[in-house]
């Protein structure tokens, strides 16, 4: 009987313990929370099912760090996966500093929502978590993001400008596939893979400044961007990759800038030996690239090919750019 008792003993220590969710009000909306763990005291707004939305929420939304369930305090720490998929009608979020993750589909095809502030503690963005999200125009990735899911920002056509942190190693797959208005991105120098298909179907995009240590550029990363004039390549070593990575409209017009004395060598490889026009880090006439200089005093910015940009170097898109100022000309990059 002893043994017995033991045995049913150990086996309902063994049961697993089932999540069990909250609900709770703040700022005018009710959330339905879960709890992720007891001991901790963490709770994640709750997973929905595939793609639907577990938190039917409408305007302004304003994720509190803290909830109570009695007198028990819970920190809020991830937005669960699909919890507010297909929510047409949130036009806008505030997430708080406690949350570290944004889980896959978190905010797919939220249609409406033009405004998203994400906290600086947040480390990774879920597999399509922005998908869809047409009216988001703008998007500051915080510094310590390290993880960027595949389509994570997929089809935000009005998304116009990416500040990617240095904290990023790779963009992956779809990341940024049909974002159709984007006309600035910022990849920094520690990214050194970018996936199939990454920026595909940004159509405006103009200038292109490929990281310096870049390992690995996916199939057709920047396919029907046919608007692409410039390409910067900042490493000596150009990495290898199959045809489809630009547009041939690209390798017919547009214009490769690669380090000194590596011209020959990016004319061997694939795909850049495809583009017709390579430059080896200059422009007829032009001094070597400034990253420092007089901005009080009078100037005129320039593109490229010649169509005056600007009368200051303020609030210019990411691209190469010729100043001149007193009669002298200077060649700059915006990032």
């Amino acid at each position: 009987m002893r043994n017995l008792l033991l045995t049913l003993v150990a086996a309902t220590l063994s049961l697993p313990t089932f999540a069990r969710d909250i609900q709770y009000t703040y700022e005018g909306q009710t959330l339905t929370y879960t709890v992720l763990d007891e001991d901790a005291k963490t709770v994640e707004t709750k997973p929905g099912d595939s793609s639907t939305s577990e938190n039917d929420v409408s305007g302004k939304l304003v994720i509190p760090s803290e909830i109570k369930d009695g007198d028990i305090i819970y920190t809020v720490t991830s937005i669960g996966q699909s919890t507010f998929s297909e929510c047409s009608d949130l036009t806008s979020v505030i997430i708080p500093e406690s949350v570290i993750s944004i889980s896959a589909y978190a905010f797919y095809r939220c249609t409406r929502l033009t405004s998203v502030s994400l906290p600086k503690s947040v480390t990774s963005i879920g597999n399509e978590a922005f998908r869809g999200c047409s009216r988001l125009t703008s998007v500051i990735i915080p510094k310590s993001v390290t993880s960027i899911g595949t389509g994570a920002f997929q089809n935000c056509i009005g998304l116009t400008s990416v500040i990617i942190p240095e904290s990023v190693t790779s963009i992956s797959n779809f990341t940024f596939q049909g974002c159709s208005s984007l006309i600035s991105v910022s990849i920094p120098e520690s990214v050194t893979s970018i996936g199939n298909w990454a920026f595909s179907g940004c159509v405006p995009l103009a200038t292109v400044i490929l990281p310096m240590n870049i390992e690995t550029l996916g199939g057709a990363a920047f396919a029907n961007c046919s608007n692409i004039k410039e390409v910067v390549y900042n490493g000596s070593t150009p990495v290898e990759s199959i045809e489809d990575v630009f547009d041939s409209k690209v390798y017919e017009d547009a214009t490769l800038y690669v380090p000194d004395n590596s011209a020959s060598l990016f004319r061997t490889v694939s795909p850049w030996k495809f583009f017709n026009n390579i430059i080896e880090n200059g422009y007829n006439g032009i001094e070597d690239m400034v990253a420092d200089f007089d901005t009080d005093a009078p100037c005129e910015i320039y593109h490229f090919n010649g169509v005056k940009a600007a009368d200051s170097a303020d609030n210019l898109p990411a691209g190469i750019y010729i100043r001149k100022s007193n009669g002298k000309s200077e060649k700059f990059i915006v990032r």
